[in-house]
């Protein structure tokens, strides 16, 4: 297993430990109504759940990070919208920005796999 697969391992176990203190948040914050908000961080967990997961796979079988491309755009989008409207509501945004930045982390350590997978 090469350096950047283990990276990648590492950055697809933190991305899953960083769903419990968002399941945590969501369900705190849905008590007092459903918000955009809340719908925006239940999409941005479930992307987190699936990169966490398919990313697990990828370090162990460098193929398989053929297929995160289109998934890593849009979780990158999602966590860019999810900041966005983090920072409008003046929201707590410290998991936020950690969360994106495993996210960016993922995509880093993702290509390179993809990179030494091709070579």
């Amino acid at each position: 297993m090469s350096e950047n697969q283990k990276k990648l391992k590492l950055a697809s176990l933190a991305l899953l430990v960083l769903v419990v203190p968002w399941v945590v948040s969501v369900v705190s914050s849905m008590l007092g109504g459903i918000h955009l908000l809340n719908i925006m961080m239940l999409v941005a967990t479930f992307f987190n759940i699936l990169l966490g997961v398919l990313g697990i796979g990828a370090a162990n079988m460098p193929t398989r990070a053929r297929r995160l491309p289109g998934l890593m755009v849009i979780a990158l989008l999602v966590n860019a919208a999810y900041l966005m409207e983090v920072f409008y509501y003046d929201y707590s945004f410290v998991l936020a920005i950690i969360n994106a930045l495993v996210v960016v982390a993922f995509v880093v350590f993702a290509k390179a796999v993809i990179k030494e997978d091709i070579h």
